[in-house]
């Protein structure tokens, strides 16, 4: 806060503030994971896939695609026919289902794993082929969940870790494509009354990145020395002179 309002702490400083407790929630996630992930790695049962390939077909044939006699999709009459990245995706699926389980420790928990994060990288643009996605990471997540032991406790975790952290960066447009200026005002928002969302995220991001923020935010929107360009218009907007900043959360940092 002193820092701040003595002007050695500029928007721009607050903003990369933000962005490194935000990498370090990321690489806390990774972290997480990863170490759960090497306690399943020591698992090295064969599990069924079968339940896979059967909802392959029955999703294919829900989306009228033939599979022809050389082994190749034939789209000519699916509703997706015409839409390529849809085309595209699903036989990117198709493929990599097809082929998983050919070599040695493809059917391991860790490499099904795996398998899951692959179909996890397929995002059609169209709405139905986003279905035939979804089932398809369904039907694997539900294999590993049956098989493996904390499997879904473990995904839970990362779950919740991504909610927050796609939470922190929409709320606050923690983007490289952002304007700062446009962050910064998104994160002094965080100082005015009835807004207790914003604020929660703030200090949940203060805790498990590591950094103290509130005290550079209310700061830095109340330094003198704040340019009176565009970051001079933020200031004024939060400022005690308009009555929006909140008092308890000024007293509390």
């Amino acid at each position: 806060l002193k820092e701040g309002l003595k002007g050695t702490a500029k928007p721009e400083s607050v903003v990369s503030t933000a962005k490194t407790a935000l990498e370090k929630v990321k690489e806390t996630r990774r972290a997480d994971y990863t170490a759960k992930l090497e306690v399943i790695s020591k698992n090295k049962k064969s599990l069924d896939i079968s339940p896979l390939h059967q909802e392959l077909d029955t999703q294919l044939k829900n989306f009228g695609v033939k599979i022809k006699s050389d082994g190749t999709l034939d789209f000519s009459r699916s509703a997706i026919a015409n839409k390529p990245e849809a085309v595209a995706d699903i036989q990117g699926i198709y493929e990599t289902i097809k082929s998983w389980g050919t070599k040695a420790g493809d059917r391991t928990p860790a490499a099904i794993d795996t398998l899951r994060q692959q179909l996890g990288d397929y995002y059609a643009a169209s709405g139905k082929a986003r279905a035939f996605v979804q089932a398809m990471k369904s039907k694997t997540r539900e294999i590993l969940v049956k098989n493996v032991d904390k499997y879904d406790e473990m995904l839970k975790g990362y779950e919740t870790a991504s909610d927050f952290i796609d939470d922190i960066t929409k709320t606050f447009s923690l983007t490289d494509k952002a304007a700062i200026d446009t962050t910064f005002k998104k994160l002094t928002s965080v100082l005015k009354e009835n807004n207790e969302f914003r604020l929660q995220l703030v200090k949940d991001l203060e805790k498990v990145g590591g950094v103290s923020l509130r005290g550079q935010i209310a700061g830095t929107a109340l330094s003198p020395y704040l340019p009176r360009g565009f970051y001079g218009r933020i200031a004024a907007g939060v400022g005690t002179g308009g009555g929006i900043i909140s008092p308890s959360l000024i007293i509390s940092l």
